[in-house]
C-alpha cells in the first residue's frame, strides 16, 4: 500500500511536505504538494496498487485519507507517526 502523507503546515512561509516511504519532498505551496501527491497516487494505482491513498492532516490535527481524485478513501491508511513537524 502506497501512502502519501501531507502534514499540515501553519506557517505561510514554511514549505509543504509530501512524505512517501520515509522520503520527503518539499514544495512552496499546499497546491504544489497536492498536485505531486495526486500524480504519484495515480501512478501507484496504474502500476497495480489499488489501495494507494493520500493522507492529509487538517488544521485540527486529524488525518484524512483520499484517493487520487481527492475523494474520501474507503480504507484508512496506517496512522501517521507525527515524526515530521514544523
Amino acid at each position: 500500500m502506497s501512502t502519501f502523507y501531507i502534514p499540515y503546515c501553519e506557517s505561510q512561509a514554511a514549505e509543504w511536505r509530501v512524505v512517501e516511504n520515509g522520503k520527503t519532498q518539499l514544495f512552496h505551496s499546499r497546491r504544489e504538494a497536492l498536485v505531486f501527491a495526486i500524480d504519484r497516487c495515480k501512478e501507484a494505482r496504474a502500476s497495480g496498487d489499488p489501495s494507494a491513498v493520500i493522507s492529509i492532516e487538517g488544521n485540527d490535527g486529524q488525518w484524512r485519507a483520499f484517493d487520487s481524485r481527492l475523494l474520501p478513501a474507503a480504507d484508512e491508511p496506517p496512522a501517521w507517526n507525527a515524526m515530521v513537524r514544523h
